[in-house]
C-alpha cells in the first residue's frame, strides 16, 4: 500500500477530497472537521494524520513556507523532518515526531541551545554585516556535524535563526533531534511579517 492509499484510509479524511477545496479557509475547515489539531500558527495549522502530521496552509505565507519545507526535505538534509507527501504548497505530510524538551535536545545534539544560537547567528550575520572571521566559531561549525548542517541550511535557504533555536521547532525521531518547523526564510519574513 502506498502512502497516498494509507492516508486515504484514514476515514473520513481523504487527500483527494482536501485537494478539491479551492480556498485556504475551505481546506482548514475540511481538516478541522475530520482531524485532531496538533498546533497552529499565523500561517499554517498542523493536524494529526495517523502516524503522520499534515501542515495545511492558512494563507499565502503558509503556502510559501510549505514549499520551502518540501524543497529542504526532498534534499535529504540530515536532522530535518521526513517528508511523506507534498501537496505543492497547499499541504505537507511529514512523519510525526515525538516531543522534545531542552535537556533532551542538549543530550541528543551535545550542544546547548544558547551556544547553538551563537554559531547560527554568526553564520547568518558574517556575510551580511561583513563580520570579522572568528576561528573558534568556524572550527565548531566545520567540526560539529549538527551545527554544520544547520549552518548549511542558513547559507543555502536563508532560514531564520529565531525559528531554529526555538525548542518548539524541534522533535525526535529514534533518539535524534529533527527540525520540524523550518519554512520561514528571511525573504518570507520580510514579505509577510516585517511591517
Amino acid at each position: 500500500m502506498n502512502v497516498y492509499e494509507y492516508i486515504n484510509k484514514i476515514s473520513p479524511f481523504s487527500l483527494a477530497e482536501l485537494e478539491t477545496k479551492t480556498s485556504y479557509p475551505g481546506r482548514i475547515h475540511y481538516c478541522k472537521s475530520r482531524l485532531e489539531t496538533l498546533a497552529h500558527g499565523s500561517a499554517r495549522v498542523v493536524f494529526v494524520l495517523g502516524e503522520n502530521v499534515i501542515k495545511v496552509a492558512k494563507n499565502e505565507k503558509g503556502f510559501e513556507q510549505n514549499l520551502i519545507e518540501s524543497i529542504i526535505s526532498e534534499s535529504n538534509t540530515h536532522n530535518v523532518a521526513t517528508l511523506v507527501k507534498s501537496g505543492n504548497g497547499i499541504y505537507n505530510v511529514f512523519k510525526k515526531a515525538s516531543m522534545i524538551d531542552l535537556p533532551m535536545f542538549e543530550q541528543f545534539t551535545n550542544i546547548k541551545m544558547c551556544d547553538l544560537h551563537t554559531y547560527l547567528k554568526y553564520e547568518k550575520d558574517k556575510k551580511k554585516y561583513n563580520i570579522k572571521h572568528d576561528y573558534y566559531k568556524e572550527k565548531i561549525i566545520n567540526e560539529n556535524e549538527f551545527v554544520g548542517t544547520l549552518c548549511g541550511l542558513i547559507r543555502e535557504y536563508d532560514l531564520s535563526v529565531g525559528d531554529l533555536i526555538r525548542i518548539s521547532s524541534w522533535g525526535i525521531y529514534e533518539n535524534e533531534a529533527v527540525l520540524i518547523d523550518f519554512g520561514l526564510t528571511s525573504t518570507i519574513y520580510k514579505k509577510y511579517y516585517k511591517g
